[in-house]
């Protein structure tokens, strides 16, 4: 198990290469958010080439090299797929598309967006066979592949227990998974008892259908203090942090808030000492 962090935060912290962010941080996994136009942050950008595109073979290979020659693991790649979208062949290649790239690279998951066009407007079992629908294709497409398809838990209908459980239950695919947010379920407005009522229930486990899962500090205090420990997500786990704190100060004073994960306990490393009275206050950066 180990900690990866989303592109766009560390980015937000003043650095104008992704390398460079990372290599201060002491981080050698990243998940990176693809864009509509297959687009994402090259690792080592230059004026010519701050962006690289999966459907362009010969950029996959620039970043396949990127990835090798710096010693970083890209842990993801990271959608806001729409799947009832107009155009729902785009939508689809798209999707398919960056599979077939992660699985060219050795890249394990790729992270699917929940929520959907006109979604406030459809019933919950249209809404179930809609998103089944989309994933289904995209796993009968690339069926040769063992890249994980993971839905994160983001937005009121990602964080809609009824939802999840019917589109794993349509579909029933080993390769679809979740990026589980632990805290955008308690976001979402439930109580702290119905959170930990999803994440431990018997009869459908949230848990062990993790394939990509977000902690924060106060997260694994809150679940280990009601019984759910780290092993309780299952060997396929990849922990992402999904918030970073940083002082908005010169890059010199961040303290810097590093996960360590490891069998038990969790460890958290700060180094640099907080100053409140010399720099400004921390901000928390989250993801979109």
């Amino acid at each position: 198990m180990f900690v990866s962090i989303r592109d766009p935060i560390v980015m937000q912290t003043g650095f104008d290469s992704l390398h460079e962010a990372l290599s201060f941080y002491d981080l050698q996994h990243v998940e990176m958010q693809v864009d509509k136009d297959y687009g994402l942050r090259s690792i080592n950008p230059t004026v010519e080439h701050a962006k690289l595109f999966l459907n362009r073979p010969e950029d996959v290979a620039t970043l396949e090299r990127q990835t090798k020659g710096s010693g970083l693991h890209i842990t993801a790649f990271l959608l806001h797929n729409d799947f009832n979208a107009p155009d729902q062949d785009k939508e689809l290649a798209l999707v398919t598309d960056v599979v077939k790239a992660a699985a060219h690279l050795g890249v394990p998951a790729v992270r699917l967006d929940s929520i959907m066009s006109g979604q406030k407007d459809l019933p919950l079992d249209r809404r179930i066979e809609l998103f089944s629908k989309g994933a289904r294709i995209v796993l009968d497409r690339t069926d040769k592949e063992k890249v994980a398809l993971a839905i994160e838990n983001h937005g009121a209908q990602g964080n809609d227990p009824a939802f999840l459980d019917g589109v794993f239950d349509k579909v029933r695919s080993k390769r679809l998974g979740m990026t589980l947010d632990v805290g955008n379920f308690y976001w979402s407005g439930k109580p702290l008892s119905e959170v930990y009522r999803i994440l431990s229930r018997p009869a459908t486990p949230i848990l062990p259908r993790a394939s990509l899962t977000f902690v924060e500090k106060h997260t694994w205090r809150s679940l280990e203090r009601y019984g759910i420990r780290f092993q309780d997500f299952g060997s396929r786990l990849v922990f992402l942090s999904r918030r970073f704190q940083f002082i908005n100060a010169h890059r010199s004073k961040y303290q810097k808030l590093v996960f360590h994960i490891g069998k038990e306990p969790v460890v958290v490393r700060e180094e640099a000492p907080f100053v409140q009275s010399k720099v400004a206050p921390a901000q928390t950066f989250r993801s979109s």
